[in-house]
């Protein structure tokens, strides 16, 4: 058999005797593929409040592996949710593992996060003082910071001197 090459293909002229040729095609895009060795997870930040989010970052390993595709899963979605651009949500107070899982090998890693109420660091009154007629009342009211606090808004009211003023449970 007798081949040369026209261009990236080889031809094969096949037997010439009896006049009639065959031509054989080689090709040179034979695609190669570099699988997954691993990946690695890295977080923005690993602490975040209940609404709050952070994102995760995965990197897999070789930088030149074929498929980089991972999927992301979260250990506890009552906690954290993860979506799969790698955001990721708190939901309530308590602590997740974000995994990401390679397409290529199911390689994993993963990161944990922390979620942390949102604490209630103040309150304020409506009024700070009133001057008041006698059997007259005004109503009290109280605000939050932050105002989406997860802490408990229960008020206990009380009066500093009951013999000139007193307060109800409702301010």
């Amino acid at each position: 058999q007798s081949f040369y090459k026209s261009g990236t293909s080889w031809v094969d002229y096949g037997a010439r005797g009896n006049g009639n040729f065959r031509i054989k095609a080689y090709t040179n895009n034979v695609s190669e593929s570099t699988a997954v060795t691993g990946v690695s997870v890295a977080a923005d930040t690993t602490t975040i409040e209940v609404g709050g989010t952070t994102t995760v970052t995965a990197t897999v390993a070789p930088s030149n592996a074929t498929n980089q595709d991972v999927t992301w899963s979260s250990s506890n979605k009552k906690v954290a949710t993860v979506a799969q651009n790698g955001v990721v949500t708190g939901v309530a107070a308590g602590t997740a593992k974000i995994t990401a899982t390679t397409e290529d090998g199911s390689y994993t890693a993963s990161v944990t996060i922390t979620v942390d109420a949102k604490i209630l660091t103040g309150i304020s009154l409506s009024q700070t003082s009133a001057t008041l007629k006698v059997g007259k009342t005004v109503q009290l009211t109280v605000s939050y910071t932050p105002s989406d606090t997860t802490s408990s808004k229960t008020v206990t009211w009380s009066s500093s001197n009951t013999k000139v003023a007193k307060v109800s449970s409702k301010g």
